[in-house]
């Protein structure tokens, strides 16, 4: 999750507080719930506009990401993204045609 296009800082450090919540519970153990959890409390103990996991330690659940950012003059603003991971695989595609296209200069 990623907000380090937010502008409006004047050259200085944000205030900033992120979240998750897990809305519909998890279908994996408290494990890899910690490790979304650990990764915000890093970003926020840091002041980072990013937050990074590993896809295997990303439960395959629903995750309501928020971030809260304030600048110096007290400009504020919060947000929210929701996230779902899926153990399906995803789906193939094809792309068929009559034929092939071939051209030269």
């Amino acid at each position: 999750v990623d907000a380090r296009l937010t502008t409006g800082s004047g050259g200085r450090s944000f205030i900033i507080n992120w979240t998750v919540t897990f809305p519909n519970g998890l279908t994996e153990d408290n494990a890899t719930r910690i490790n979304v959890t650990t990764a915000v409390a890093e970003a926020n103990a840091n002041g980072a506009l990013y937050i990074s996991v590993p896809a295997d330690g990303v439960p395959a659940s629903t995750m309501v990401f928020g971030l809260y950012v304030a600048n110096w003059m007290g400009n504020e603003d919060l947000t929210t993204l929701t996230i779902k991971k899926v153990t399906s695989n995803p789906p193939t595609v094809q792309i068929a045609g009559y034929g092939t296209s071939t051209s030269s200069r």
